[in-house]
């Protein structure tokens, strides 16, 4: 009889190990699922673009000296503490309507704003800022049109989290 209440144990017993192999297995494949996911939203947000020199700069804006449009119209979707939407008409060379988010403002020292030589002078501006030594410098990240210059993506990525730039979402050149 003691040998037929050991099996019985031991049945019991298996069953058991068989059901906390099951949770273990969950568990795993539950902490698994997540560090991929994690992995994932990392990889997808990840920016390719390097780090943007003066050099690349320059070049752009020589670029854009030399084959950019005198007139044209963008839009741009600016990013930071102020998402705004620009829209820009130059003719000329000169800016002849801005607006933000729809409006225009009544300043019109503010039109060439948001010009493309302009964004030159805010990208040249920011790769210039003096960093204090014991602060990490920021990150500056532009995508250039390989023909034209124009900067179509831009981003700073300062210190504490701090963001800013712009897309350009339309960009027609004028004759």
């Amino acid at each position: 009889m003691p040998a037929i209440t050991l099996g019985a144990h031991q049945q019991n017993r298996g069953g058991r190990l068989r059901l906390s192999h099951f949770i273990a297995l969950a568990m795993v494949s539950i902490i698994l699922m997540f560090a991929f996911g994690v992995l994932g939203v990392i990889w997808s947000s990840r920016n390719p673009q390097p780090q943007t020199t003066l050099a690349d700069l320059t070049a752009a804006e020589g670029n854009w000296r030399r084959h950019g449009p005198a007139s044209y119209d963008l839009e741009l979707d600016k990013v930071g503490a102020r998402d705004d939407h620009i829209e820009v008409r130059v003719r000329d060379g000169q800016a002849i309507f801005f607006a933000v988010n729809g409006r225009q403002p009544e300043q019109r020292r503010l039109w060439d704003t948001w010009t493309v030589p302009s964004q030159f002078e805010y990208i040249r501006a920011d790769l210039a800022r003096e960093i204090p030594t014991e602060n990490t410098p920021p990150l500056i990240r532009a995508q250039f049109d390989p023909r034209t210059g124009i900067p179509w993506n831009y981003t700073y990525s300062g210190a504490g989290g701090f963001q800013s730039g712009w897309k350009i979402q339309r960009f027609t050149a004028n004759p």
